[in-house]
């Protein structure tokens, strides 16, 4: 595996160059290793690997971890980076032997690599686990199939370099399976949360709230209502919060009652403040913290007032009947409290 590699695709022309590459695959006895593979042969797996560092790099729901101090990751990383005559694949098999001890387990899935992305404007290392055998032969790595529409990866870490050539204090895990494997941040990387998610769900929940009210509060009170209870729905069902399946199944997949509510618009706000907070893009929901926020209370007439607690969409609504307007609950309890009458 030479320090940089002549990789010719259309991918590659787009501004995303691999310019190192170490391919480790498992082994009988548990372990890895490295790959005897010409990856200017494989196209398919080229194009493949190109599309998960791309995916990677851009990903906004990855959590911010710091390296400890006797992590033998940063380390290594550290010999990578170095201008000294270093044997590149002998410190990333290091790092295979690594990830192959904090495992601990004699079958392991998936592919292991290591990466370098660089080009005027970004310079990382992706260490990733790859879901390669769905789609890859082993050991010859033909394409079985046409490439995978998921992205294939299983979990990741990315290392952002400086101007100076030197690794960021802070690095980006995400995990397919949602909350970030012991193993992979603790025992591999050897690596703490930069936040807690105590803290982390109530910075998302009040700030993704804030942005909600700004973008649609005026044009539609009800609309605003139902986003935040769509958004109380994910915070109460999900234990592992993900930005983008926040955004894609909470937010995008919502219809307005009225024109003048631009879903695109609510969604570019909320990206905003995600940046602009740096949040993280995927962390624990810690739903105890938040819960009191759910609680909503509606004046009514004198005398009355509605207390929800959670999403009630579908339960609550007004109907008209005979030019008057009603609100409708429906419950199956509560309801021997109330005289019935025919409207």
């Amino acid at each position: 595996m030479s320090e940089a590699l002549n990789l010719n695709t259309e991918a590659q022309e787009d501004s995303f160059p691999i310019k190192q590459l170490f391919i480790f695959e498992t082994t009988t006895d548990g372990g890895y290793q490295k790959a005897d593979i010409d990856i200017n042969k494989k196209q398919d797996l080229l194009s493949f690997l190109v599309r998960v560092c791309r995916l990677t790099y851009s990903s906004k729901s990855s959590q911010a971890y710091n390296f400890n101090e006797d992590s033998l990751v940063s380390q290594y990383v550290d010999l990578l980076l170095s201008n000294e005559q270093i044997d590149y694949e002998n410190v990333a098999k290091s790092i295979a032997i690594q990830l192959s001890t904090a495992e601990n387990k004699t079958v392991k899935d998936g592919t292991f690599i290591i990466a370098r992305i660089k080009n005027s404007n970004l310079d990382s290392f992706i260490i990733s686990k790859l879901d390669f055998e769905k789609y890859f032969a082993r050991g010859s790595f033909e394409l079985k199939t046409g490439l995978p529409e998921d992205n294939g990866i299983l979990k990741s870490c990315l290392i952002n370099i400086d101007s100076s050539g030197e690794k960021e204090d802070v690095i980006y895990l995400s995990d397919k399976n949602g909350k970030i494997s012991l193993f992979w941040y603790e025992k591999f990387l050897m690596s703490t949360p930069v936040e807690k998610d105590s803290l982390n769900t109530q910075k998302a929940y009040t700030m993704f709230k804030d942005a909600i009210k700004r973008t649609v509060f005026k044009e539609s009170k009800a609309d605003f209502n139902d986003l935040v209870e769509c958004m109380n729905g994910y915070f109460s069902t999900n234990e592992v919060f993900n930005f983008d399946g926040f955004i894609k199944n909470t937010i995008e997949s919502y219809s307005p009652r009225v024109s003048e509510v631009k879903i695109d618009l609510v969604v570019k706000e909320i990206i905003r403040c995600k940046n602009r907070a740096k949040l993280d893009g995927q962390f624990n929901i810690i739903v105890e913290d938040v819960r009191k926020h759910f609680k909503k209370v509606v004046k009514l007439d004198e005398g009355m007032e509605l207390i929800t607690k959670g999403s009630v969409k579908d339960k609550v609504f007004k109907t008209k009947i005979k030019n008057k307007y009603y609100l409708v609950i429906d419950t199956k309890v509560g309801l021997d409290e109330f005289e019935e009458r025919d409207i």
